[in-house]
């Protein structure tokens, strides 16, 4: 399967020889991830830190069936070569049981590239947030087109959705300082939250192969920032969980659905 340009692999689970010695540390489960946190991309990396909070908050909670997240998120300056010897290091050294998040279409085909064969890529799609629209005035964009899978949490639609709410109470206990308005930051929070679902699905077996079953069978899966209607399936013959989107027109004040759901399912 081919990346788009700049998407983000949500898993990367690595197998294959001199990939990895065994599943890690029974106590912990071990998550690797390079990004952006310096060059010019390096906004992407806002993507990481909410990650990271939000899997803080899980470990909070008791983690996933009573082992710990190890969230080990690197800089890779969106270099492929930089993302080659971190990923080396994450797999190799840290001994991660999976790889996730990872930005970039260069990035990951240099991984790729190495003796390592990917068991499955998962490809988002992305939001157009308000937020966007502001710095050239919102009376100049009523009638803009676009499509979707993610509610706008800066939509004043969304003011009394729960799952608009329990983002701004995670963002307001766990990175009280960062500005909301911000769309990676939400788009950080969402693709964690698809990411603890898949590790919650294995219960206590968490093997690469148990993980990689429980990623291609997921079933209309619903997450808190999706919108309505838009659901994750993935199977074993095809990892995209994102194959739906909603049309959406601008009205000026917010993003409004129009026809039936695009489902390419």
């Amino acid at each position: 399967m081919r990346m788009s340009r700049a998407a983000l692999a949500v898993v990367f689970a690595l197998s294959g020889s001199g990939a990895v010695a065994d599943d890690g540390p029974k106590d912990e489960i071990r998550i690797g991830q390079t990004l952006p946190y310096s060059g010019p991309l390096s906004g992407f990396g806002i993507i990481g830190r909410a990650q990271e909070a939000y899997f803080e908050k899980v470990n909070a909670e008791g983690g996933i069936n009573g082992r710990k997240i190890k969230f080990i998120s690197l800089d890779d300056a969106y270099s492929p070569p930089k993302t080659v010897e971190q990923t080396r290091k994450l797999v190799e050294q840290e001994e991660v049981l999976v790889m996730f998040g990872s930005l970039g279409t260069a990035t990951n085909n240099a991984v790729a590239e190495l003796n390592w064969k990917p068991d499955l890529f998962f490809v988002p799609t992305s939001a157009s947030s308000i937020s966007f629209l502001e710095p050239g005035g919102l009376e100049n964009a009523v009638g803009l087109i676009s499509s979707s899978i993610q509610k706008d949490t800066m939509d004043a639609q969304w003011v009394d959705d729960a799952g608009v709410k329990a983002y701004f109470a995670f963002m307001k206990q766990y990175l009280p300082n960062a500005d909301l308005s911000n769309s990676n930051y939400a788009a950080g929070y969402h693709f964690a939250n698809l990411m603890v679902k898949v590790l919650k699905a294995c219960k206590d077996d968490f093997s690469r192969e148990n993980i990689l079953k429980q990623a291609t069978s997921l079933h209309e899966l619903s997450l808190p920032l999706l919108l309505p209607g838009i659901t994750v399936s993935t199977d074993a013959e095809d990892y995209l969980p994102f194959q739906q989107l909603r049309l959406r027109r601008f009205d000026g004040k917010s993003w409004v659905g129009f026809g039936e759901i695009l489902d390419g399912r």
